[in-house]
């Protein structure tokens, strides 16, 4: 997995503990941060965007899907959330990530 980031992003990234299989990489070709995961074919493929996401990710572990989750009324079910939504960009569900953190 790596985090391809902007220059204003870098710092604020970097004071995050970065898990182990992330790499953390500026890249001044981009207009916002990005989440590259590694597919089955070893390709990289471009996962979630943003520099709330890649917040959510270092923080918590996952991706906060926000304003898309039916629990956002609620409490977060965090972990034991079995949502998978990737729209426009706004990330994915905790079980999801969770797979990528073992």
């Amino acid at each position: 997995m790596e985090i391809r980031t902007i220059k204003k992003d870098y710092k604020i990234f970097k004071k995050y503990s970065i898990p182990k299989e992330c790499v953390l990489t500026l890249d001044d070709t981009l207009n916002q941060s990005v989440i590259m995961i590694q597919t089955e074919k070893g390709k990289l493929q471009e996962w979630t965007r943003g520099r709330k996401n890649i917040e959510s990710f270092l923080v918590y572990g996952y991706v906060r899907i926000q304003k898309n989750c039916p629990h956002r009324i609620g409490k977060c079910i965090c972990e034991k959330c079995s949502l998978f939504v990737i729209k426009n960009g706004t990330g994915d569900c905790a079980h999801v990530w969770s797979l990528f953190r073992k």
